[in-house]
């Protein structure tokens, strides 16, 4: 694999856009939770008439009261019983969600963004550590990841790394036409685990979404480390 970094990392985020299986799971070798809660705001092509654009949000506990904030609405509202909700036709602009003692920022395109780039595959290659995978659990524990994002047309494609409870970490890749697959590389920070725990089953996954699309393309995998 092309190991040159070609993603251009943006600003940490507390969670992802996209609901998938939980990304870590700190216990002696526990079973993966529920999915993680997640927004995009989703450019929707209008043909003639232009664009709009949806918030959606995915992967929350049922019924969950959620507040919404964003350019001209604060609004406390539900998901279904599904943990989702969409909100049709809202402005361009930065959206957060807060629920529980949690808040995430949502994904969100540039406006006026061109292409017809279409994400046909999403792999995880590779999930390690610098270390050898018996670590000090009781300290932060750095997973390096490696993956690959095949696509057709052009367009820039904005994927995720997710971690339950770790930063997850955003980054972009542009098609132009002339490659079809792109090397995308991260790393996520497992955080400090409690006293005596003996391994920690870190689930990666690899997320992104074509445009004006509901469902997102994602990967998983995982890699367990043995406390010392």
């Amino acid at each position: 694999m092309n190991r040159n970094r070609r993603c251009a990392l943006l600003a940490p985020v507390l969670v992802s856009a996209v609901a998938l299986p939980p990304t870590a799971v700190a216990a002696d070798r526990a079973p993966a939770a529920p999915a993680a809660p997640s927004c995009r705001l989703v450019e929707v092509p209008l043909g003639e008439d232009g664009t709009e654009y949806d918030l959606r949000l995915l992967g929350f506990p049922a019924k969950q009261s959620v507040r919404i904030d964003g350019p001209r609405v604060k609004v406390t509202t539900r998901v279904d019983a599904k943990g989702a909700l969409t909100r049709e036709d809202v402005a361009h602009g930065t959206y957060r969600v807060t629920f529980k003692d949690r808040r995430i920022t949502c994904l969100s395109p540039r406006p006026g963004t061109k292409g017809n780039v279409q994400v046909t595959k999403v792999e995880i290659t590779k999930v390690f550590t610098p270390q050898p995978t018996k670590v000090n659990c009781g300290q932060p524990n750095k997973v390096e990841l490696d993956g690959e994002i095949t696509a057709t047309g052009t367009g820039k494609v904005t994927f995720t790394w997710q971690g339950k409870d770790i930063v997850a970490q955003q980054g972009s890749v542009e098609f132009t036409g002339k490659e079809k697959i792109h090397s995308v590389l991260g790393s996520l920070t497992v955080p400090p685990q409690a006293p005596n725990t003996k391994s920690v089953v870190v689930i990666v996954n690899l997320v992104t979404i074509n445009p004006g699309a509901a469902e997102p393309i994602a990967a998983t995998k995982e890699l367990t480390l043995d406390c010392n």
